[in-house]
């Protein structure tokens, strides 16, 4: 076994005309890792607040959409987190087959965010569940819905330099709002 000055020089050698990119691949990891964990504790959350918020403004059943977008956001703090975490560790998964099962399995969860608020005495493992339920044979649907708002998104891009995105994504994300309210609907008639 080495004494700790030996590993210490051994890694200084290795290290040697190498400082430079391996402080700039720490450093672009720790942005990585610190991007999940804000994506998993604080931009999950809110989205799902956010969604829920556009919703209600749909209906006209409430206008301030921003503190809506808190206040749902953070009831019930750790359920919502566990299962977007859940959700997005299965879409990983899937996106390991390849692509497409990735993609195909992000639609099939696609009413997570909603049904976190509707029916909050789910498990995790039920929402997701019960959104493959919702949107079986409907994937498609949502993904041409999707689809028609490219010209927009490249409008966004092109022209205002991603600042009009602000605008479309409230706008796609209270249309895909309305299509999951739709799923509901059509599944309550099914029963």
């Amino acid at each position: 076994m080495r004494s700790n000055y030996e590993y210490k020089t051994a890694a200084k050698a290795a290290l040697k005309d190498n400082w430079a990119i391996s402080a700039l691949t720490a450093f672009v990891q720790t942005l990585l890792s610190a991007g999940l964990l804000l994506n998993i504790f604080v931009l999950n959350p809110l989205n799902t607040g956010f969604r829920n918020a556009l919703r209600k403004l749909m209906h006209r059943e409430d206008n301030d959409v921003f503190s809506g977008a808190f206040n749902i956001g953070f009831n019930d703090y750790t359920h919502k987190v566990a299962t977007d975490l859940l959700r997005d560790v299965y879409i990983f998964l899937w996106g390991l087959l390849l692509w497409i099962p990735g993609i195909i399995k992000h639609y099939s969860y696609a009413c997570v965010d909603y049904l976190l608020i509707d029916n909050p005495d789910l498990s995790a493992d039920e929402t997701i569940h019960r959104s493959r339920e919702l949107m079986a044979g409907h994937k498609w649907d949502l993904f041409c819905l999707d689809l028609s708002f490219i010209g927009w998104a490249l409008i966004c891009l092109v022209f205002t330099l991603g600042i009009g995105f602000f605008w479309l994504s409230p706008y796609i994300k209270t249309a895909r709002a309305a299509f999951y309210e739709d799923l509901v609907a059509e599944s309550v008639t099914a029963e």
